[in-house]
């Protein structure tokens, strides 16, 4: 099972397999349809691929909103509540996907700090993240520690938005961090 299904069409292989670095360098897995395996039915491996993975990014085109595949892909993660579409060239959504917002990454030539790739992986976060917050708050047992708080944040010294994990006591990786810029901010936010 993958965090993040990409689907695509063949012709943006080269900019589908530049966001799958992007997303790995986050710490999540990635699948990608040239990664089927030997002596596996190619259509069968995607589709339990599609179902079991907890985010689809699909990369609008000119060939992908043409693509049957890509638009039943999309069609699905969308009704499912995991669709993360990013435009890779301007051309119209599809019909059915015209009011979702998308990543726009049609100027993204690999740079970490573009907008559009900024937008894509916050919005990623957010999603795959969304499991661990109600267990937090839930295991604190007393409803005041779930109220907003506001924190000083201390002076950082790694720069601002990048993101690290920590060696952990067992030996492990601790949860993905991110630098926020020294100030004040809403806890949660």
């Amino acid at each position: 099972m993958s965090d993040v299904f990409i689907c695509y069409s063949r012709t943006d292989a080269t900019i589908a397999e530049r966001v799958a670095v992007e997303l790995r360098a986050q710490g999540w897995s990635v699948f990608l349809d040239v990664q089927t395996h030997v002596g596996k039915v190619w259509q069968n491996e995607i589709e339990t691929e599609l179902h079991q993975a907890r985010a689809v990014v699909v990369l609008w085109s000119s060939t992908s909103r043409k693509s049957g595949d890509v638009l039943d892909e999309a069609r699905y993660a969308r009704d499912e509540g995991k669709l993360f579409p990013a435009l890779i060239e301007q051309v119209a959504f599809p019909i059915g996907f015209g009011g979702i917002q998308a990543a726009n990454l049609i100027s993204w030539d690999g740079e970490e700090d573009h907008p559009g790739l900024i937008q894509l992986l916050t919005s990623l976060r957010l999603h795959l993240n969304v499991g661990d917050f109600p267990k937090t708050l839930g295991a604190m047992g007393d409803k005041t520690s779930m109220q907003p708080t506001i924190v000083q944040a201390p002076i950082a010294r790694i720069p601002a938005r990048q993101m690290f994990r920590d060696k952990l006591k067992s030996g492990g990786k601790g949860p993905l961090m991110v630098v926020i810029p020294p100030g004040r901010f809403m806890m949660g936010s």
